[in-house]
């Protein structure tokens, strides 16, 4: 598994999918010198492979282009499970796709163009941990 993660969690976990390791790395070192724990993957099936492992509550920086199973393939797969009230998506492209995929799906939160704007997305990571919170209530 080629996953990895960093320490020190001041709000929820952090899980970044995208197939660029230099844009993984980036975000991980961003969102974690905000204080959170980030782990990455750079595929769909390593993805599966955390959620299963590490479970909800669980933010998801989801790119929608990757390779072999797609971003919005992925998501789907993901709402279906039993738990899937303790995910929450900010989904993130170069593609002007974002607003066509799950439009209506409570558990995207954000949709962010790339390059992204790092203060933009720890706010909707900020804000996905405030809903996942309000969701164990």
């Amino acid at each position: 598994m080629h996953a990895s993660a960093t320490a020190s969690a001041q709000g929820p976990l952090v899980l970044v999918v995208d197939d660029q390791s230099f844009f993984r790395a980036y975000l991980r070192n961003a969102l974690a010198r905000r204080g959170y724990t980030v782990l990455t993957a750079e595929d769909a099936a390593t993805a599966e492979r955390l959620v299963e492992e590490v479970g909800p509550p669980l933010v998801l920086i989801l790119d929608l282009m990757l390779p072999g199973t797609s971003g919005p393939e992925l998501l789907h797969t993901l709402s279906r499970r039993a738990d899937a009230d303790g995910l929450r998506f900010v989904l993130v492209s170069a593609y002007p796709v974002l607003e066509k995929v799950a439009p209506d799906s409570a558990l995207v939160v954000g949709r962010l163009g790339k390059p992204v704007d790092v203060e933009q997305l720890a706010a909707h990571v900020k804000a996905a941990g405030a809903a996942l919170r309000d969701s164990e209530r």
